[in-house]
């Protein structure tokens, strides 16, 4: 009776010594998942679980089963310095890659009735830097050097073309701006503008000098110089192989290509064109740009264009 009634009583746990039942003695598909408890297996459980007993696939999962991840990968970011300003370092950023330009200068006006050309304004030099070990929120100071003003229409020194100013990015690195165009009918180039404190540090390209004039063939000025380009003549271009040479690139030397081509900036825009046979210099539209000199003519007094404003450009 006893033992009927325990049978009818059913087994429970008590009545099973540790390790009677091995998993030979349990039937294919006997136990359900209706049968675990949720909290028969634990971690603890799972560890140790060989490679080979985890097989099929994987159930769908859906954004909702995601913690933790945002939305998408965050792309290239950069800000960029057209005037003076602040950069805050932003929240996780502890790195940056930071670009200078500086200022172009202005090209050489020039009086009436001189049939003479005068020089364009040379560019700003670039300085290019990665800064480590920045701190989320704080800040550094952006200069943003002003283009140079073309020269006068005048017979005096107030006919030179203003100098290109300086752009910085804090005490980390800077670029001059370029020399304003001081020569007339002359191959003398003026100074371009050159990077400081930077990883790479590049000179500006050097103001197209004049090419000369008479009566009858005009003022044939000089266009301003850009930072980086590729020069239209240049097959192999400039861009990146001389680049990082650091060499002196006087792209828009008039007398030499005697043409009317545009000369563009890596920045975008472009320097000032020359002028022939006369009339007043080509304002730059190219960041560091130069403009153009001025070509005198027959009663007419030509001005300097003027040269373009520096950048700055914060990538991270």
């Amino acid at each position: 009776m006893t033992k009927a009634r325990d049978i009818a009583d059913g087994v429970d746990t008590a009545d099973i010594a540790d390790g009677a039942i091995s998993t030979a003695k349990l039937a294919d598909g006997s136990i359900s998942t209706a049968k675990i408890a949720d909290t028969a297996i634990t971690d603890a459980k799972i560890a140790g679980m060989s490679s080979s007993k985890l097989t099929g696939a994987l159930p769908a999962v859906d954004g909702s089963a995601l913690t933790g991840i945002s939305a998408g990968l965050p792309g290239p970011r950069a800000e960029v310095f057209t005037s003076s300003g602040t950069f805050t370092v932003p929240s996780g950023v502890t790195a940056v890659k930071v670009t200078v330009v500086g200022g172009g200068g202005g090209g050489r006006g020039v009086v009436a009735n001189t049939y003479k050309g005068a020089n364009g304004g040379s560019a700003g030099g670039v300085a290019i830097k990665w800064i480590t070990g920045l701190t989320s929120g704080n800040t550094e100071t952006v200069t943003i050097g002003a283009g140079g003003a073309g020269g006068a229409a005048s017979s005096t020194a107030t006919s030179y073309g203003s100098a290109g100013g300086t752009s910085s990015f804090g005490s980390h690195c800077s670029a001059t701006g370029g020399s304003g165009g001081t020569g007339l009918d002359s191959s003398t180039y003026t100074n371009s503008g050159v990077g400081s404190g930077g990883d790479i540090n590049i000179q500006g390209g050097k103001g197209g000098n004049s090419g000369g004039g008479t009566s009858s063939g005009g003022g044939n000025s000089g266009g301003g110089g850009v930072p980086i380009a590729t020069h239209p003549h240049d097959p192999g271009g400039y861009f990146p192989a001389k680049l990082y040479a650091a060499t002196t690139m006087s792209y828009s030397d008039a007398a030499y290509y005697n043409n009317y081509q545009d000369f563009y900036s890596f920045f975008g825009g472009k320097a000032g064109r020359r002028v022939y046979p006369w009339g007043s210099g080509q304002d730059a539209t190219g960041y560091g740009c130069g403009g153009s000199g001025g070509a005198g003519g027959p009663g007419l007094a030509a001005t300097g264009g003027d040269g373009f404003a520096g950048l700055v450009i914060v990538e991270y």
